[in-house]
């Protein structure tokens, strides 16, 4: 997504080294990007403060197929409407798949 205003795997460490935080953020995407490319899968990074509304607007703006997210951080993105919700035990905790066909 070339001017996409939203971070991909390729300009994260410019951008999170900007964050305050930022050591943390990039160990993190770190690790999600390194797990992406064993497992050969197509992603997109997102890394944003969570305000009111910003999950659906992104939802909105990438139309992503599955977003991956903690469980217990489930009800915080009640608003984006996914068509399905499946959970899966991965060996560093719980994740939910949100699930939607556009």
């Amino acid at each position: 997504m070339c001017g996409s205003p939203f971070p991909t795997a390729h300009n994260i460490d410019a951008q999170a080294g900007q964050r305050k935080g930022s050591q943390q953020a990039k160990a993190i995407f770190g690790r999600a990007e390194h797990l992406a490319q064993k497992a050969r899968i197509a992603r997109q990074f997102v890394y944003r403060k969570l305000e009111p509304g910003t999950a659906a607007h992104v939802w909105q703006v990438i139309h992503p197929h599955d977003t991956v997210i903690a469980a217990e951080d489930a009800e915080k993105f009640e608003n984006i409407n996914p068509d399905r919700i499946r959970y899966e035990l991965t060996p560093d905790g719980k994740v939910a798949h949100l699930l939607k066909r556009w």
